[in-house]
């Protein structure tokens, strides 16, 4: 019995939930496993999968996100009277990158108001004792504000990553031909091993605790079959104007998020560090390369 587009469909559920959680759980599983070597040899491995995952991201936000997020306001640009010489996909980055910085330092502000008289309600004297107990509180209280940062970054890469992979696999849904099915389906399979993995890692850096870190990693691997599900029913719900608008909504403040957790939450993390500097940005340099080449592949969203 021949395999018509819904059984390519099914393939492609089960694949990709099976890729994205493997691959989102490896970093988990190196992490536990870690305890048989020695902590800093662990650290530096996640310091440079950490680095590689920077170059991931940022190649999945300027060379895979915004081409398309260019293409699907272009294609929906006259149903909605869109200026076509505004540069809307640069726009919703900037947009993205705005919303970043402002839930982070609305954050911090908040943080801040909350703890600013707490040193002052400490009786100080002049003692040895007092002074380092002061520096102590000042800086426990540094590291719980950067753990609150990186976990509320974690999160919103999480969420930037379930916006993109649900759009694409509403893509792959709404075709209806069995062998573009599945040339996509290699296509995003190929870019999602080590999105998925890069994700896992950052998971694991970020101070997020285990059980959760499994929930969210499941959670991802979960849009995909969704998406495709969605895309099924889409076409008898939804124009194709419409569809094109709100996937390009969404992603571009995506590209915009990505690029904040780039340059703001990875690279600086790793690259403030001295020791193996220049082997990090040869990481990110990989995982940057990697992800352009996926490019390569022949499959095309236009022609639906």
């Amino acid at each position: 019995m021949a395999m018509d587009e819904v059984d390519a469909k099914i393939i492609a559920m089960f694949g990709l939930f099976l890729i994205s959680i493997i691959s989102g759980l490896v970093p988990i599983f190196l992490a536990e496993c870690g305890g048989t070597y020695r902590g800093a040899t662990m650290e530096r491995i996640f310091g440079f999968l950490n680095s590689f995952a920077g170059g991931v991201i940022l190649a999945t936000a300027m060379i895979h996100l915004l081409p398309e997020v260019r293409n699907e306001m272009k294609l929906s640009s006259d149903y909605f009277h869109i200026n076509p010489k505004f540069p809307v996909a640069e726009f919703l980055t900037c947009a993205g990158i705005f919303l970043m910085l402002v839930l982070e330092q609305a954050l911090v502000a908040c943080r801040e108001r909350l703890t600013k008289d707490c040193p002052e309600d400490i009786p100080l004297t002049h003692t040895d004792h007092n002074h380092y107990l002061t520096n102590g509180i000042r800086t426990l209280e540094v590291e719980e504000m950067e753990c609150i940062q990186s976990q509320l970054r974690s999160f919103v890469f999480f969420v930037a990553l379930c916006v993109h992979g649900i759009f694409e696999s509403i893509v792959l849904g709404v075709l209806k031909n069995r062998t573009d099915v599945l040339i996509l389906f290699a296509g995003i399979a190929c870019h999602e091993c080590p999105v998925s993995f890069s994700f896992g890692v950052n998971i694991r850096r970020s101070w997020v605790r285990k059980n959760v870190t499994v929930v969210l990693v499941t959670l991802h691997a979960l849009v995909f079959p969704i998406g495709i599900g969605i895309g099924l029913g889409i076409v008898e719900i939804a124009s194709a104007e419409t569809t094109n608008f709100v996937s390009g909504l969404l992603q571009g403040f995506a590209v915009g998020m990505f690029m904040y957790l780039t340059f703001f939450e990875i690279l600086p993390y790793e690259l403030n560090d001295n020791q193996y500097r220049f082997a990090k940005i040869v990481c990110i340099l990989i995982g940057f390369t990697l992800i352009s080449t996926f490019q390569f592949i022949p499959v095309s969203y236009d022609e639906q």
